[in-house]
């Protein structure tokens, strides 16, 4: 297991407070690597959006 994390969140964490998008924010390779989030915030768009990233990071798992 390569214990590789890929997370979006909303909650305002004030340790990301300097991210553009905050509160939300991107999770990028692990817990620390934080960027802005570019999802949406209507839930079922941001839903299409997160299966889409996951589609392509278990069809290509070589690209992180």
């Amino acid at each position: 297991m390569d214990r590789t994390i890929y997370r979006h969140d909303n909650a305002p964490h004030r340790r990301w407070e300097s991210v553009k998008s905050f509160p939300r924010h991107f999770h990028d390779g692990n817990e620390t690597n934080v960027v802005e989030s570019t999802i949406s915030s209507n839930p079922q768009e941001a839903l299409r959006e997160f299966l889409t990233f996951v589609r392509e990071k278990i069809t290509q798992p070589d690209r992180r």
